[in-house]
C-alpha cells in the first residue's frame, strides 16, 4: 500500500484512514495535556528544525546545480556546487544548530519524562488505593455474609429445627 502511495498511484488519506482528522503536533500535545513548558521546548525543537532545513535545502539544491552561492538564491539550473553544498552541512553555523537541536530534544524529553513519571506515580497511587477500597469491601461482605449467615442459623433456622422436633414427637404420641 505505502509504496503505491510513494509511487503516486494511490492518495492516503489520514483523516479517512484514522478516522480522526489530522492536527498540527502541537494542538495534539495541547490536546494530550502535556505542560507548557513542553510545548515551549517542542516549538523551539520546531524552530531549530526548520532552520536546519532551510540550510539543507540550500545544500541540497546546490548539490544539484540548482542555488547560486555568488547571489544567493536559488536557480533553474547550473552547476552543481558540491564543495559549497558540503561546507553548508559542515559550517559552524549548521553544526552549532545540530547541537542546539539535540540539546533541546534531551530537555523536551526530560521534562515529558518527569511529567509521565508524576502521572504513573498519580495513577499508581489511584490502583493501589482502589486495590484496597475492593478488599475491604470484600472482608466487609464476608463479614456480613456470616452475620447473616449466624443471625439465620440463629433466628430461623434453629426454631425451625425446634419445631420440627416438636412435631416429630406429636406424631409419635410424645407429648412431654
Amino acid at each position: 500500500y505505502w509504496y503505491e502511495v510513494m509511487a503516486g498511484n494511490k492518495v492516503h488519506n489520514f483523516e479517512r484512514s484514522s478516522g480522526v482528522k489530522a492536527k498540527p503536533l502541537v494542538q495534539q500535545l495541547v490536546s494530550l495535556s502535556f505542560s507548557d513548558k513542553e510545548i515551549q521546548y517542542l516549538e523551539r525543537v520546531i524552530e531549530i528544525s526548520e532552520k536546519l532545513s532551510d540550510i539543507e535545502k540550500i545544500a541540497f539544491a546546490a548539490i544539484q546545480g540548482l542555488y547560486d552561492p555568488t547571489r544567493h538564491s536559488f536557480i533553474d539550473s547550473g552547476t552543481p556546487q558540491t564543495a559549497f553544498a558540503l561546507s553548508l552541512i559542515n559550517s559552524p553555523e549548521y553544526l552549532q544548530l545540530n547541537n542546539q537541536l539535540l540539546h533541546q530534544i534531551k530537555i523536551l524529553m526530560d521534562e515529558t519524562d518527569q511529567r509521565t513519571k508524576i502521572q504513573v506515580i498519580a495513577a499508581q497511587m489511584k490502583v493501589h488505593q482502589a486495590t484496597l477500597y475492593a478488599i475491604i469491601t470484600v472482608i466487609v461482605s464476608i463479614s456480613l455474609i456470616l452475620f447473616m449467615g449466624f443471625v439465620i442459623f440463629k433466628r430461623i433456622l434453629s426454631p425451625l429445627k425446634k419445631l420440627f422436633n416438636a412435631t416429630n414427637k406429636l406424631q409419635y404420641n410424645q407429648y412431654d
